[in-house]
């Protein structure tokens, strides 16, 4: 264990240390905390790159790498490049470069330009992270999707499919494709090969979505899967995650919820048919993170099949989840639908209201009132209102001004005023009615 280093002055044990050496001599105005006692290295927040397929017949090209950390004190400059899928090759390994955040949360890129002959699958890793207090990860981070170099002047076998996935069953597994190949080589791709590791058990079929049975329950097994066209296969493509063979669900529905995401509106999910019957499905909603994890924050209370949208959900996209679980080995499953993204609200003060006097000839005029945060798109439309409280529009009255005319005459008037701005609800306030127009 590294021994901390030692401070000119004793601490209070539970207080923050707040004053930095900077901030002691005369005249500094404020200093950064400084963290006591951190032991945890940084972490990966997000991690892609782009593009994943990179055509090299014209010459090279640039792939950026991103990387956004976290941490105490500070990350120091990651380092990233490629490392080739089925040989021990690698490019482009080297630093970071920080293009915004804080220390506490830091947003790094590497540009790497590919070379011509990388014709083959990579994926990105990012070296272990470090801080600027010497704490370290002790294992690196692979990009669960490959980039793809290929020469689109060239024919040949089609490029690797970009990304698998799967799940275990009773002595089989489930394996797809999440990505096709970058390039099929110039000639229709006619076919894909799953091998299994170990064993080396292999199927083919005219579409990358495989039931692999006659595996061991209890052995874990990766998946690699090569496209095939007319001039032959692919390399083989990055492996699954290991999964073990044991019994599972055959039918795991993704949930479907019905209903419109605003506030005050109740949203109902169906979980759909599961095979076998689980022995119990629960439920849960909570809003998305926007990570890009897929995960959720669970909503307190809310764990029935129908959800009334909240002012607190505004700005965020709902995500029901279900999980199945079912004794016998069965590993238990949850599956998620994810909602729009709840409108934000608009505000408006005071109420509307209808200025001048209700007689036929004399011109009405409606007040809007402030509506936040502008700008806000306003329409404006006239009722009658009879005296039984029912209400018409009145045709084309739809300026904020109106005239009443002899066939208003006995009805009072309001005007609604509709508020509209993107990515917020729209909010429609009336006015207090008028008094009964005189003829």
């Amino acid at each position: 264990m590294r021994a901390r280093r030692r401070l000119p002055f004793p601490l209070v044990a539970g207080i923050t240390l707040l004053a930095s050496a900077a901030a002691l001599s005369a005249g500094a105005a404020s200093a950064a905390p400084l963290v006591i006692g951190d032991t945890t290295p940084p972490k990966v927040y997000t991690q892609n790159f782009g593009p994943r397929g990179v055509d090299l017949a014209a010459g090279t090209k640039d792939v950026v790498i991103t990387l956004t950390t976290t941490d105490e004190t500070g990350a120091r400059t990651p380092t990233a490049g490629f490392r080739a899928v089925n040989t021990d090759e690698s490019f482009g390994f080297g630093p970071m470069t920080r293009v915004s955040g804080t220390a506490q949360q830091t947003n790094w890129q590497r540009r790497i330009t590919v070379p011509t002959s990388a014709l083959r699958t990579w994926y990105v890793v990012v070296n272990p992270l470090v801080d600027t207090l010497g704490n370290a990860e002790t294992q690196s981070h692979p990009d669960f999707s490959t980039m793809t170099g290929y020469n689109s002047s060239i024919p040949s076998a089609p490029t690797a499919p970009s990304a698998l996935s799967g799940f275990p069953g009773n002595t089989m597994a489930n394996i797809y494709c999440m990505g096709g190949p970058e390039w099929n080589g110039g000639s229709p791709i006619t076919g894909y090969r799953v091998t299994a590791t170990p064993g080396g058990m292999t199927m083919t079929g005219t579409s990358c979505n495989f039931l692999m049975k006659g595996l061991t329950n209890g052995v874990t097994y990766t998946f690699t899967v090569a496209a095939i066209n007319a001039r032959g296969a692919s390399e083989e493509s990055r492996p699954t995650a290991p999964m073990t063979a044991r019994p599972a669900f055959r039918r795991t529905p993704p949930p479907v919820v019905t209903g419109v995401a605003k506030v005050a509106y109740t949203l109902t999910a169906a979980p759909g048919t599961w095979e076998p019957t689980p022995d119990q499905l629960t439920y849960r909603w909570g809003h998305l993170k926007d990570d890009g994890s897929g995960t959720a924050t669970p909503i307190a209370g809310a764990t029935s099949l129908t959800y009334k949208v909240k002012e607190s959900d505004r700005g965020h996209r709902l995500a029901f989840e279900v999980t199945a679980s079912k004794v016998g080995g069965y590993p238990t499953v949850t599956r998620a639908f994810w909602t729009t993204r709840v409108p934000l609200g608009l505000t408006v003060k005071p109420t509307p209201v209808v200025t001048g006097t209700a007689k036929v000839g004399s011109t009405l005029t409606a007040t809007a009132g402030t509506w936040e945060p502008a700008p806000v798109t306003l329409t404006y439309r006239w009722y009658r209102v009879a005296s039984t409280g029912s209400t018409s529009p009145i045709s084309g009255a739809t300026a904020r001004t109106y005239t009443p005319v002899a066939t208003d005459g006995g009805y009072r008037l309001q005007v609604v005023v509709t508020g509209s701005k993107a990515e917020y609800q729209t909010v429609l306030r009336p006015s207090a009615v008028t008094a009964a127009v005189a003829r």
